[in-house]
Formats: C-alpha cells, sequence, structure tokens
C-alpha cells in the first residue's frame, strides 16, 4: 500500500480509481497541488467495508510498541503517551472498544507485501456483498463520508506526533515511583537515544 499522501511527480487532475484482487485503491488529488491522497476499500465482511489509509509510521509504532512492553515501566510510558498524543490514543482506544464509526488505528497485512502496517481506518457496515467495492465508491455517501474521516484523521495523527514531544522528565519520574534505578536509567536512556530517533522521525 502507498503512503496515505505521497508528492505526485505528475500532478493528478481528477480522482484514480485503481482495482485489485484484495482492495480497491483511490488517489485522490488536492486541488492545485502535486499532493495525492492514497486510500483503500477491502471487504471486511459480506456486508462490510474496511476504508484505510496507510500511515508510514511503522518504525514509530515499533519504538512505542517496545517501551511499552517493559515489564516495570510500561505505566510511566503509557501515561505519559497518552497525555502527549492524545488522539492518537483515541483512535487506539476506539479500536480496542470497537467504536470503529469514530475511526480507530489497525495493524494489518499490506496485501502487496505481506507485511504487517498500521493504518487508520473505519468500517461501513450494511453494504450488500453483491456490489463491488468500486461500484460502492460511486454510490454510497457513508463510504465518502468514511474516506474522508480517515483522510482526516491521518492528518490529525501526523500533526499530533510531529508537533508534541515526549516529556522525558515526567517518563523519568514516574519511572522512578516503580524504581529509582529504573527510572533514572529510563530517563538517561531518553535522551541519549529514544528522543532522537523520534526526532529524525518528526523533525525537531
Amino acid at each position: 500500500m502507498k503512503p496515505w499522501f505521497v508528492q505526485s511527480q505528475i500532478p493528478l487532475k481528477q480522482n484514480v480509481v485503481n482495482t485489485t484482487v484484495s482492495y480497491v485503491e483511490l488517489q485522490q488529488p488536492l486541488p492545485n497541488s502535486s499532493i495525492v491522497y492514497n486510500s483503500y476499500i477491502l471487504r471486511y465482511s459480506e456486508s462490510a467495508l474496511l476504508i484505510v489509509a496507510y500511515l508510514n509510521l511503522d518504525q514509530f509504532f515499533q519504538i512505542m510498541d517496545q517501551q511499552m512492553q517493559d515489564p516495570t515501566l510500561a505505566g510511566a510510558y503509557n501515561k505519559t503517551y497518552r497525555e502527549t498524543w492524545t488522539y492518537l490514543f483515541t483512535l487506539l482506544d476506539n479500536t480496542i472498544n470497537k467504536r470503529f464509526s469514530q475511526g480507530g488505528l489497525f495493524r494489518v497485512e499490506d496485501p502487496d507485501n505481506g507485511d504487517h502496517i498500521w493504518v487508520v481506518g473505519t468500517i461501513v457496515g450494511n453494504i450488500p456483498s453483491s456490489l463491488t467495492e468500486s461500484d460502492v465508491l460511486f454510490h454510497s455517501d457513508r463510504v465518502s463520508d468514511a474516506h474522508a474521516l480517515v483522510i482526516q484523521s491521518c492528518a490529525k495523527v501526523i500533526q499530533e506526533t510531529s508537533t508534541r514531544q515526549v516529556n522525558k522528565w515526567k517518563i523519568g519520574l514516574r519511572g522512578m515511583a516503580a524504581g529509582y534505578i529504573q527510572g533514572q536509567k529510563l530517563s538517561n536512556e531518553l535522551a541519549a537515544a529514544w528522543l532522537p530517533k523520534l526526532q529524525d522521525l518528526f523533525g525537531n
């Protein structure tokens, strides 16, 4: 799957729909720009579709996942991350609580290469199995609204993660509550290794 937005070498003048055996790809150009938004429609069940867009933040999620699996300090990470990236965790909670209509975060297998990737998505139900995904795209306002929700949610996630930095001192102090040595070690690791990796991903 292509990232949710890309710079097109040849600017598109109108939407482009590509159909494969696994999904329908919608390429939507931003007017007066070389930016193209990419989203995908997959069959979720006989009566539902999954609309997704690929965030292209897999390294970010890998780092976060590793930190939050720490047996002692996971709580400190979780609380601080939730305070820092409120919208991101709202999407995660939506998925956990099955509030898919509000948008969620999913880890899915990319049909193109088999990699497991993180996407923003939503589910549109009550879609007859007799209709193909591409047919629904042009005949359902609910699918159009879902597509808009997914793209807007991607933009919010990128804006939040790129502009709101983790407070390493909060994590360090919370880590000390779980164990002074572990807390000091965590604070030093954040300053020396982990935060620079995030800055490489998102800028200063």
